[in-house]
């Protein structure tokens, strides 16, 4: 995720910043870098790393999809890695990121000894929307009113985050192997 410019938008006033956790620690806080080469604010996640992949390589995805995988952390049903169990969930489930990219509570950097090595704090929300309780079902594959639904769940989500942050970044995919959990 870049963003253009010399000075980020998504600065907080300082009467905010006061309140967040004062220890800052980039090997466990999210925050943006900025490359004056290319004029461009990097996002750095490294508290990520945490996630519970151990590096396996898996085999590709099968062929079928099993209309419901007791083992996608996804379904109704599972235990996420968190250790938190989805409910049985019939149309759309949403819930916070178990392993985020971005937190609303990132602390502040602090200034830099040198001009080349600026870093600004990153702060935001990560969610996850299931839009269906079948492993098998994408969303080009439901129906009308079955996407009506999922578009009606996320409206107000994205008017909401809109109201707290300058901009927003939406992606769609479908977990659709155990393998790819978390």
């Amino acid at each position: 995720m870049l963003h253009s410019g010399a000075v980020p938008e998504q600065r907080q006033q300082a009467s905010e910043l006061e309140a967040m956790p004062t220890t800052f620690r980039g090997s466990e806080h999210q925050h943006i870098l900025y490359n004056p080469l290319q004029d461009e604010w990097v996002l750095v996640s490294a508290h990520r790393m945490k996630r519970p992949w151990q590096g396996q390589v898996e085999p590709p995805l099968p062929k079928t999809v099993p209309r419901h995988d007791p083992h996608n952390p996804l379904c109704p049903g599972p235990t996420r890695a968190n250790e938190e169990v989805n409910p049985y969930y019939d149309g759309t489930f949403l819930f916070d990121n178990d392993f985020p990219a971005l937190q609303p509570d990132a602390p502040n950097p602090g200034p830099s000894d040198h001009p080349l090595c600026q870093a600004e704090a990153a702060r935001g929300v990560c969610s996850v929307m299931c839009f269906h309780l079948w492993s098998d079902v994408m969303l080009p594959l439901m129906s009308v009113p079955e996407v009506c639904t999922v578009v009606n769940a996320w409206a107000p989500v994205t008017e909401e985050l809109g109201a707290q942050y300058p901009w927003q970044d939406f992606f769609w995919w479908k977990l659709m192997n155990r393998f790819l959990s978390s």
